[in-house]
């Protein structure tokens, strides 16, 4: 009663979890906070609307995503409106990717198992609330997703190209490239020494070829892209840009005592997508008669294999690169499901390649295994339902639990229902969970706020790229993030390389040549933030002595004079605010505590007994402003 070929209500519901996904994304997306990636990357889009790469400005990875990202940019305006309309455009683009691959995977495999494979992907927390992000990294993995299936159509030309393509939009599609090249000559080889033979099987030398011209299509595009830019700007600048920077970002090792805390939150939030892959092994051992996908599940296990391994040797997993694992997890588990229904309807099935005894050793090392994970990273007791997941399984394939009807549906009604919870009702409650948190109403207000202050004139610090149409005036304090707060401590020589990359907007300044900026440049305020918080004192202490608390995570130009100051320099004309315990001469003319005067760019003569403070009082600031927002809430500002 669970396999009838209900085809057309599969397809219905197909559509109606990408719709749902959409629906989900669009109200997530106007509601939760812009990541940090979110306003550094609109900043670096927003310049190929007017810019060539490699020629005018130094590009982050490939480009060709970006040139699509550019259309939402451009076509909206304001400060928050271009970024949150370019993520939902990016959340259009997922759906209509997911749809296609869903409808398009009903050709190799059962609807119920697409429909599976399609929710428990949708389902996981990191594609939630990563995948829609203002990078170009997902974009690249429905690409690796579309090669797959083409080579599933034997269709290799395209398969390379859309790889090929892939890698043009981000380079992060390297490691599917080489874990599909992996499958494909594991593929090859089982093929050949192996007596287990399937009627599709090419002949050894036809798969050869196929490999052959697979990879040959994957290297033409990149060779088509490298001529086309070589031509306005150098080959040497695109090879250096494509390659050896990419080199030396993924050889960054600031983040390496983060790794477990990453993969702890991601296992936590998402414990079945993680779990289960390893126990896809079985669908390869015990094979249902009249099966016609083992091939496909071969070469998947192994493209997921060794993309997993990957991912869990890359010394940066943050939780969006985990989206690099949605092709091959949702094929996999397509075809797991699909196997999984078969073996469930099925009365005889085989062995493969190892004995019972082996067989149910892999099953205890797969649970051992389990137990482990939960207790590493003192994971909810829940989670340990996962276990009865192959239990159940190894019960019913070796014994006659398949001849027993109420212990067949018992069997499969309890693997569904742990497939079901800890697949899909625990990742979308931690989702849920996180809403609070994600909370952007902080971030907006600020940005606006800030927005309008600098509709006077001047500039702001954030650590950050905040606005997407507006650079930052000091070198050193335009992105910061772990590896650049490193190099404030500790300039060593061996991170200079590195930090003088312009796709990054890093630099190689010290301490003192920031300071140095900071005093030259005409910054009207700072937006206050983790990345800030974290800065070396000596650099705070100047700030602090420069601005002074405005309003949430703003801070307004106050500079401090000395009282053995003769003269001060002012940076905006305006009205100022004296702060001082007793009257100070300005320009030869006495002026009271907390009274206001009014002072124009340049120097000015000082004296006084005490140190004070000249306030800047902004004029555009309509009133009163929301005191809901008055403390500095400096966690909230950036995620």
């Amino acid at each position: 009663m669970y396999f009838k070929n209900t085809s057309a209500n599969y397809s219905c519901g197909i559509i109606a979890i990408c719709l749902l996904y959409f629906v989900i994304q669009f109200f997530y997306v106007s509601y939760a906070a812009l990541s940090v990636d979110d306003f550094w990357l609109a900043f670096h889009t927003f310049q190929y609307k007017s810019a060539l790469p490699y020629r005018d400005f130094a590009p982050y990875k490939t480009i060709l995503g970006y040139y699509l990202l550019v259309i939402p940019m451009s076509f909206f305006h304001g400060v928050l409106t271009p970024l949150i309309n370019t993520k939902i455009f990016v959340a259009s683009i997922n759906t209509g990717f997911l749809l296609l691959t869903s409808l398009w995977l009903k050709k190799f495999f059962s609807s119920l198992s697409v429909l599976t494979g399609l929710v428990l992907a949708v389902s996981t927390h990191f594609f939630l609330s990563y995948a829609s992000e203002i990078r170009v990294d997902m974009l690249a993995f429905w690409l690796c997703l579309i090669c797959v299936l083409w080579l599933f159509e034997n269709k290799y030309t395209l398969a390379g190209a859309s790889l090929g393509i892939g890698f043009l939009v981000s380079q992060k599609a390297l490691w599917h490239i080489f874990a599909i090249d992996t499958a494909l000559i594991g593929g090859l080889l089982f093929n050949h020494f192996s007596s287990f033979k399937q009627k599709q099987n090419a002949p050894f030398l036809t798969q050869c070829k196929n490999i052959f011209v697979f990879n040959l299509f994957i290297l033409l595009p990149i060779v088509i892209y490298i001529g086309v830019w070589s031509y306005y700007s150098s080959f040497h600048t695109v090879m250096r840009s494509m390659f050896y920077e990419a080199y030396l970002v993924s050889a960054i090792d600031s983040y390496n005592h983060y790794r477990l805390a990453f993969w702890e939150v991601s296992i936590e939030n998402n414990p079945l997508f993680f779990l289960l892959w390893p126990l896809a092994l079985l669908s390869l051992i015990v094979v249902p008669a009249n099966d016609k996908n083992f091939s496909k599940r071969f070469f998947l296990m192994i493209y997921t294999t060794v993309t997993s391994i990957m991912i869990i040797r890359y010394k940066q997993p943050f939780l969006y690169n985990m989206t690099v694992l949605i092709p091959p997890y949702f094929l996999l588990y397509t075809a797991f499901f699909s196997w999984l229904y078969d073996i469930y309807q099925e009365t005889t099935f085989k062995l493969l390649f190892v004995s019972r005894k082996l067989t149910m050793l892999f099953i205890g090392i797969y649970v051992s295994a389990i137990l482990l994970v939960v207790c590493q990273f003192s994971l909810l007791l829940a989670y340990l339902m996962i276990c009865f997941f192959p239990l159940l399984l190894a019960r019913y394939l070796f014994s006659h639990a398949q001849n027993n009807a109420l212990l067949k549906n018992a069997s499969f009604t309890v693997i569904i229902l742990i497939t079901l919870f800890t697949g899909v009702i625990y990742p979308l409650t931690h989702f849920m969970g996180s809403l609070d948190e994600m909370n952007g109403h902080y971030q907006k207000y600020m940005m606006n706020l800030a927005n309008t202050l600098l509709q006077g004139g001047g500039d702001y610090l954030a650590g950050e790229m905040l606005f997407y149409n507006r650079d930052q005036p000091v070198n050193g304090l335009k992105h910061i993030g772990v590896a650049s707060l490193e190099y404030l401590y500790q300039p060593k020589a061996s991170s200079r390389e590195f930090m003088q990359l312009d796709s990054l907007y890093s630099s190689a300044d010290n301490v003192d040549q920031i300071i140095a900026s900071l005093k030259d440049a005409r910054i009207k305020f700072f937006v206050n933030n983790n990345r800030f918080i974290q800065l070396p004192p000596k650099i705070k202490d100047y700030l602090l002595s420069e601005y002074q608390h405005f309003w949430g995570s703003i801070y307004l130009y106050a500079p401090v004079v000395k009282a053995t100051e003769d003269s001060v320099f002012v940076k905006f004309d305006g009205r100022y605010k004296l702060e001082s315990k007793k009257a100070v001469v300005l320009d030869g003319k006495p002026v009271s505590p907390n009274a206001f005067i009014e002072l124009s760019v340049g120097n000015h003569t000082s004296r006084a007994l005490y140190r004070y403070r000249l306030r800047f009082i902004p004029q555009n600031v309509a009133h009163p402003l929301n005191p809901s927002y008055q403390k500095d809430d400096w966690q909230r500002l950036l995620f």
